[in-house]
């Protein structure tokens, strides 16, 4: 069976997006199709990858407060009841600790076995690694929209655009002008502009995700990349 990385939920109740502009993924030129709408929830799919090890790149991050973004997955899905305080930081930049852009870290989600996994990102505002939401307009923002806290203008946004590139290989990448090159499985864009929703522009987190190949896998990729080889020889 093959599973998709990403999934979505659709929302119960659809919500009008008319005043948020959504800029497109274009690969090696070609328009791109996001998993979900804006009105929809996203999940990572851990089926995907059968080690549940991935690499996780920090492409870019376009926002003044750079310093206090962190990113990470969440287990407990409020779709299963939770409330997304089971979180997995992957680039936790909490207390002023900057994570810098191109950082690259290898995460074993295995304790997360089948189940599907949500995206949380917390923006810090006033730097001090605890969420406070009463005077600094700290926010955790998450995949499950419902989940997000504490409840500012737009909340109800799915503030992470996700895709499925696996399909690509190596190519060149252009989201609402920003532009990279790699070879990744999934590709997210982050919008933490949540307090006036003026910006919008999906670019002020940008995160790749690869699953990592299993030692077998590997091997079967070698035993085929050398049989290949055997043949043109033959053929020669």
């Amino acid at each position: 069976m093959k599973f998709k990385a990403f999934v979505f939920l659709a929302a119960l109740l659809a919500m009008s997006v008319s005043a948020f502009a959504l800029p497109d993924l274009y690969v090696d030129g070609v328009k791109q199709d996001a998993v979900a709408d804006p009105d929809q929830d996203y999940f990572l799919n851990p089926a995907y990858c059968p080690g549940n090890l991935w690499t996780v790149d920090l492409i870019a991050e376009q926002t003044p407060w750079s310093d206090r973004n962190s990113f990470g997955v969440y287990s407990d899905l409020a779709l299963n009841g939770g409330d997304g305080s089971d979180r997995d930081y992957i680039f936790d930049q909490r207390g002023g600790l900057d994570v810098s852009v191109g950082t690259s870290v290898t995460v074993d989600l295995s304790s997360y076995g089948t189940d599907l996994a949500g995206f949380f990102l917390f923006n810090d505002l006033d730097d001090d690694g605890v969420f406070d939401a009463a005077g600094d307009d700290d926010v955790f923002l998450f995949s499950e929209r419902s989940l997000t806290l504490p409840d500012p203008p737009g909340s109800d946004y799915q503030w992470f655009r996700g895709y499925n590139v696996h399909t690509f290989g190596y190519a060149n990448y252009d989201f609402g002008g920003l532009s990279f090159s790699g070879n990744y499985d999934l590709l997210l864009f982050i919008d933490d502009d949540h307090v006036t929703g003026g910006n919008q522009d999906h670019n002020d987190m940008v995160v790749a995700m690869s699953c990592v190949p299993e030692p077998a896998s590997m091997l079967l990729l070698g035993l085929g990349l050398a049989g290949a080889g055997i043949i043109r020889r033959r053929k020669k």
